[in-house]
């Protein structure tokens, strides 16, 4: 080889002139090179080893992955897995690739592998939570989820995700948890705020629905639907004031649906501002001509305004459109009482009896129509009925006994008057009337005593006072006889009494 070499240099001498440098130092570079040939092979060669260790095959799918190269990123994460199959890193990257291309049957492979090999990477459970997901395979991503959050209790995103897991699985008060743990971290989260305001809408826990739907508000004054939102929650508190000042809120912001306009509505009915609710339903009728409750309600604020013929024509309008609304009957029925319109109300209270018999105050109020039309011994069947149900009703009782009274059926009478007397130590009705079973059966003693407790309760004054003076008058009292006579005479503007009780006393001197 150095012959060879020295043989050229001696070629390119010319004879009679000097050597050419150029010449020279271009053969000389090129006997360096091939000098240290091998030299520069093994750096070369270290070189390829270097970019050959899974590590760096690894780095070179991440740059191929952000040059958005994923097909070389794939190729250079699963060649290095298969340089080293304890990769996590590896593992991880391709599976994200593999989810993002919607490869997740795959994915799933390489996060399993991954966990397998890094238990306690909160991100890692969170990546494979979402393919889970993706999967439909929703215990399993709650269950990552709460590895996620167990090793980074900081790790939002995991407790959002989760937290709407909850709340589409129907589990609200896990749902509740982990959403406020969001907004632990991001208070003005307003997508959050309304998830965690339409679970308590959902469960009913008005007063918390209110809070959020007001943080709302503070972040967007001019959300007519939260106004609506929160006049609801009111509503239900009955705190109806508010909801009415919330409802007329979403209005002046343009929400004008009629559902709002019928609960505002039904809160006027409660704040007993009947004419502004009949105004409201009468906007309802006019934005969705069937709603039958908008009929009904319209026909209770009619009701409430001693207006008998509308209330009637709307609970019948109701029953048109619904011809089982057992509702709009019943509320027919209380207008028909109003009116002493007995045999109607009889009618619409066995149509409620007969379609549904559960609806057991129709037995009450047939009982006082039956009253009313001197059908004493129906009257004392449908109470009877009544009280199997609400056996602590008073008023029922009472008018047990008042119907047995009509119908000179003293003893049986006094005992419904003691039921409602048990029941209600304040009933002066029940303590009149007893009385005057009592003076029918000729016990003085304890008529007296019925008649003196009904004048203390202010009931049926100046007839209680008559006729404990007769019952007096019979016990031979004839001086506490006429004492009640004078004071009927004093108190009543009842002429006839007047002049009975004038007569007695003359009876009596």
């Amino acid at each position: 080889m150095k012959d060879g070499l020295l043989s050229n240099i001696k070629a390119i001498r010319t004879p009679g002139r000097g050597v050419n440098r150029l010449a020279v130092l271009i053969v000389a570079f090129i006997f360096i090179v091939i000098a240290f040939s091998n030299s520069f092979a093994g750096l070369f060669t270290g070189q390829m080893s270097v970019i050959n260790t899974p590590q760096a095959v690894f780095e070179q799918g991440m740059g191929y992955l952000l040059s958005g190269n994923n097909e070389m990123a794939y190729e250079s994460f699963s060649k290095a897995i298969e340089m080293d199959d304890t990769l996590v890193d590896a593992y991880t990257q391709r599976a994200r690739l593999m989810h993002n291309q919607g490869q997740h049957d795959e994915a799933l492979a390489d996060y399993n592998r991954a966990v397998e090999l890094e238990s306690e990477d909160a991100d890692l459970y969170l990546d494979r939570a979402k393919t889970f997901i993706v999967l439909k395979r929703i215990p399993d991503g709650i269950a990552d989820l709460g590895h996620a959050v167990r090793f980074n209790s900081e790790l939002v995103e995991a407790y959002l995700i989760r937290g709407r897991l909850y709340k589409g699985i129907g589990m609200l008060d896990k749902a509740v948890y982990d959403l406020s743990k969001v907004l632990d971290h991001q208070p003005k989260n307003t997508e959050v705020l309304k998830d965690r305001a339409d679970i308590h809408f959902i469960q009913e826990n008005w007063q918390l629905a209110i809070a959020d739907y007001k943080a709302l508000l503070d972040q967007d004054p001019q959300n007519e639907a939260i106004h609506y939102s929160m006049g609801f929650a009111y509503y239900n508190i009955e705190e109806y004031q508010k909801a009415v000042d919330s409802y007329n809120e979403a209005v002046k912001l343009g929400f004008n649906e009629a559902n709002l306009f019928f609960n505002r509505g039904n809160a006027y009915l409660e704040l007993g501002e009947y004419q502004q609710a009949v105004s409201d339903f009468d906007k309802v009728i006019d934005l969705t001509v069937d709603f039958v409750e908008a009929y009904n309600n319209r026909g209770n604020a009619y009701l409430s305004l001693a207006n008998h013929d509308k209330a009637i024509e709307d609970f019948t309008q109701a029953i048109a459109i619904e011809p089982d609304y057992v509702l709009g009957y019943y509320n027919r029925v209380l207008a028909y009482m109003d009116m002493e319109d007995y045999p109607k109300a009889i009618e619409d209270c066995t149509f409620i009896i007969e379609h549904q018999p559960c609806m057991i105050d129709a037995y009450q109020q047939r009982g006082i129509a039956w009253f009313g039309v001197e059908e004493y011994q129906k009257a004392i069947e449908d109470w009877q009925r009544y009280l199997q149900n609400v056996p602590d009703d008073a008023q029922a009782n009472y008018g047990i006994g008042l119907a047995y009274f009509n119908l000179e059926q003293y003893k049986q009478a006094i005992d419904f008057f003691d039921k409602a007397t048990d029941l209600d130590d304040k009933h002066g009705a029940a303590c009149y009337q007893r009385g005057s079973a009592y003076i029918l059966l000729e016990k003085y003693d304890d008529a007296v005593k019925d008649f003196t407790r009904a004048i203390d309760l202010e009931t049926n004054m100046d007839i209680s006072y008559y006729n404990r003076g007769v019952a007096y008058y019979y016990l031979g009292k004839k001086e506490l006889a006429k004492s009640d006579f004078e004071k009927v005479i004093d108190i009543t503007d009842n002429d006839k009494l007047i002049e009975d009780a004038k007569k007695t006393i003359g009876d009596i001197s």
